[in-house]
């Protein structure tokens, strides 16, 4: 993992949907409409981009104002707890679970090899949306909006990723985003729950962690 020397910033941006204040996000100030689009379709909000009409960011100001179509209206609230160092948001969580879950696909030695030197070359605060054909960098204060902007990006951009790439410990959180985005694995260098493993199990979502010993391990497992 490289490491910057620099300050990062951070602003709060209020979500104003349909004239109606809603949430305010504490987010480095990049990706912005990623960050709005991909928080609000992880956490089921809309179906996809047809629901949004405008989304105009006013960075200066703090300010998101977002039009829904067909006056569509979000009524429901997330109820959150507080984290270490995010929110940890338990919202909707059966509607990942019933969902039908991912079709798993075969590691392969090439995959983990080209995933390894990816995790190897990330910078501090960053996250990697990746393919074999397309990679995105996102940076951001929070894990999870790291998440949601690598979600948004792949609806505004039309891409599919196939392992989100982070430095982080995983949560509940994290994996729902990429079962509802069909983001078929995590790459992580952090710790994760048995809880976590088990529900990744259970959606099809890989999980595939690279120590700094040099171990690696899929699924809680190490491979030989």
């Amino acid at each position: 993992m490289k490491y910057m020397d620099e300050f990062v910033r951070e602003i709060p941006l209020t979500l104003v949907i349909n004239d109606e204040e809603k949430w305010t996000l504490l987010c480095e100030p990049s990706h912005l409409k990623a960050l709005v689009v991909g928080f609000l379709y992880a956490n089921y909000y809309i179906q996809g981009l047809d629901d949004l009409d405008k989304v105009i960011i006013d960075e200066e100001k703090g300010m998101c104002y977002i039009e829904l179509q067909n006056n569509l209206s979000i009524m429901n609230h997330r109820y959150v707890t507080s984290g270490c160092v995010d929110s940890a948001v338990f919202y909707r969580m059966l509607d990942a679970i019933t969902n039908k879950p991912l079709q798993k696909k075969a590691l392969n030695t090439t995959q983990i090899r080209s995933l390894k030197n990816a995790i190897n070359s990330l910078e501090a605060l960053s996250a990697i949306g990746w393919s074999k054909t397309h990679n995105s960098i996102v940076k951001d204060v929070y894990p999870v909006n790291r998440i949601y902007k690598i979600v948004g990006e792949q609806l505004i951009e039309s891409k599919q990723y196939e392992f989100i790439i982070l430095d982080e410990n995983l949560t509940m959180e994290l994996l729902i985003a990429c079962k509802r985005s069909n983001i078929h694995g995590i790459c992580y260098r952090g710790y994760v729950s048995e809880k976590a493993i088990r529900f990744s199990e259970k959606m099809g979502i890989d999980l595939v962690s690279f120590q700094e010993s040099g171990d690696i391990f899929v699924q809680g497992k190490k491979l030989l």
